[in-house]
């Protein structure tokens, strides 16, 4: 997965990201708890933030 396939999968900002990698910058604990939780299990992280836009386009 590009890091651009990652932020857009899971919500982050693309400098955001690259910024990580690059050990430019280090995302703050919640964000460091999600990703690990990315890490874990991704597929049921992504199926979670896509429940939210799918019940918005049943109303």
């Amino acid at each position: 997965m590009t890091q651009e396939q990652f932020a857009r999968a899971f919500g982050f900002s693309l400098g955001a990201v690259r910024d990580w990698e690059q050990m430019r910058s280090r995302p703050d604990a919640g964000t460091r708890a999600l990703l690990q939780v990315i890490d874990f299990d991704p597929e049921t992280v992504r199926r979670a933030l896509e429940a939210p836009r799918r019940a918005g386009r049943r109303k």
